[in-house]
């Protein structure tokens, strides 16, 4: 996401992403040819980051990250497996298997920052770690990032994740919309009236 309205991050800021498939074959060949040249030209082992441009037919790269990427989270839910541990198996010259994302599987995370400077209640940092585990595996935490209570965070700085994953793309955005409301709920009872939304 780089929207800069409903999640009050700065212009261009990065706010998250989305497990988005909607990728033409012929876009999906040609992402694949290009981080084979980039791992093959650069000797890149294990995971990294290609970012890209796309009209769901033509891609146009934008930035390489040698790295775990900020979204790598996400795609552990989707292909129901932990990335890091094949960037370690890569790494140590390990087979590491094809991997195919599970059908239906759509992932979300969204960064959302302070529109000014914001007191956290203590009641928000304990209600938002009770729902941060789960008893089953690859399912995401409704929040992370979350701060100490009774700070003060500054305008412009990150809040906390909130994170969704469900069986459709709509319902996903549905979940996050509806923990984004939660949050914001949280902070009216400290006499400030936030709101975070993601527009699309």
């Amino acid at each position: 996401f780089t929207d800069h309205r409903g999640l009050h991050a700065n212009r261009f800021g990065w706010c998250g992403g989305i497990t988005l498939t909607k990728q033409s074959d012929a876009g999906t060949d040609l992402i694949h040819r290009m981080a084979q040249v980039l791992a093959d030209q650069c000797g890149l082992v294990g995971l990294f980051g290609l970012d890209f441009l796309s009209d769901g037919e033509s891609v146009w790269p934008v930035e390489i990250n040698p790295r775990y990427t900020a979204t790598g989270e996400l795609w552990d839910v989707v292909h129901k497996r932990s990335l890091v541990a094949d960037h370690i198996a890569a790494c140590t010259s390990h087979a590491v298997g094809e991997s195919e994302p599970i059908p239906n599987t759509v992932a979300a995370k969204a960064v959302v920052y302070a529109p000014s400077t914001l007191h956290l209640p203590r009641s928000f940092t304990q209600a938002a770690f009770a729902q941060t585990t789960s008893p089953e595996p690859f399912q995401l935490p409704s929040f992370a990032d979350i701060p100490q209570a009774d700070t003060a965070i500054p305008a412009g700085w990150p809040v906390c994740t909130v994170l969704a994953n469900s069986d459709s793309e709509t319902a996903t955005l549905t979940l996050l919309e509806q923990r984004l409301q939660w949050l914001s709920q949280q902070f009216q009872t400290d006499g400030q009236n936030i709101a975070w939304r993601c527009q699309f």
